[in-house]
């Protein structure tokens, strides 16, 4: 009789210790998919800006940009800092998080 519980008892103890095991594995894979989920979405959004931006430039008559850049400068307010490269002169730009255009500001011309 005693025996009999005791084997009742590690068949239990086994699939508790599956169970928790498949808990864990099934956690961390959601936990992977969200992480990569996540950083997709702002990937996304970072693009959908850069495009906005480079268009604005552009209409303002910056037609040669080069190693251009895009990061958020102020998280409260929203703003958004350009770098760009244009006919040899390094330019820095602010933005609204609606793509409006803050201002423009030459910061050093490249020579050879």
């Amino acid at each position: 009789m005693y025996q009999i519980k005791t084997q009742k008892n590690m068949k239990t103890n086994r699939f508790i210790k599956k169970a928790t095991s498949a808990i864990v594995a099934v956690s961390m894979l959601f936990g992977v998919f969200a992480s990569q989920a996540n950083s997709l979405y702002t990937q996304e959004r970072k693009n959908n800006h850069t495009s906005e931006f480079h268009k604005v430039l552009e209409e303002k008559g910056y037609a040669h940009i080069s190693q251009f850049s895009v990061s958020k400068s102020d998280i409260h307010q929203s703003k958004y800092f350009v770098n760009f490269i244009n006919d040899g002169k390094i330019y820095d730009a602010y933005f609204t998080k609606k793509g409006e255009l803050i201002e423009i500001y030459e910061v050093a011309e490249i020579t050879n």
